[in-house]
């Protein structure tokens, strides 16, 4: 099929009806760029690309999986789209992106609390995963791909021993585009934000 590269408006060709958040084709290729952050100054010092590309699908239990250049494997399911690292077999899938959804619904990608000692003896504050939320629908976000119709979407980390939130996560999907922006922020003592990572969609080629 003819191949087209997404740039300008993404959300005037696909409604936020469409039941595909992530367009998993054979041969999608989606070309992120990165900027990071310095944790404790918040000061940007490295800028990349990264592309992901769909090369393979598998069909196993009425299940399909996507095979991508990155060795991820995204198995889409009735309560969204979920990631597994392909290199490790130990490695379990996690829900990634809810999808569909509503505005207040919350989920767990994984949660696998562990109390550790230190070197004291004493139990250490263990961070995990805190439930992803679904912010808001409709918000437009623009990238350098262009503006898009997004979902919002939220996670916090929190200590299991004092429920202190150490990073916040945002990130947004436009359905039948996929992740428009990733964002990852620090939260410090004095209880403000310090944005150490950005991900933003540059383009798209979608079969």
């Amino acid at each position: 099929m003819l191949s087209i590269f997404i740039v300008g408006c993404g959300s005037a060709a696909i409604s936020s009806s469409s039941k595909k958040i992530f367009p998993l084709e054979i041969g999608n290729t989606f070309i992120t760029q990165k900027d990071y952050f310095d944790l404790k100054t918040g000061i940007h010092y490295l800028t990349k690309t990264d592309t992901l590309k769909i090369i393979d699908k598998e069909i196993s239990e009425n299940e399909d999986f996507f095979f991508t250049n990155t060795k991820q494997v995204i198995i889409k399911r009735p309560d969204g789209y979920w990631i597994k690292d392909n290199s490790s077999k130990k490695t379990e899938a996690i829900l990634t992106v809810k999808y569909p959804g509503n505005i207040g619904d919350t989920y767990s990608p994984y949660v696998k609390p562990t109390m550790e000692k230190n070197s004291t003896g004493k139990l250490s504050p263990d961070t995990i995963v805190g439930n992803w939320e679904i912010l808001a629908k409709d918000q437009k976000i623009t990238v350098p791909a262009g503006t898009f119709n997004c979902i919002e979407y939220r996670s916090d980390h929190k200590s299991l021993l004092t429920g202190k939130v150490h990073f916040r996560f945002l990130a947004w999907w436009s359905p039948g585009y996929g992740m428009i922006r990733n964002e990852n922020y620090y939260h410090k003592e004095d209880e403000t934000l310090l944005l150490i990572y950005r991900e933003e969609l540059l383009h798209e080629e979608l079969k």
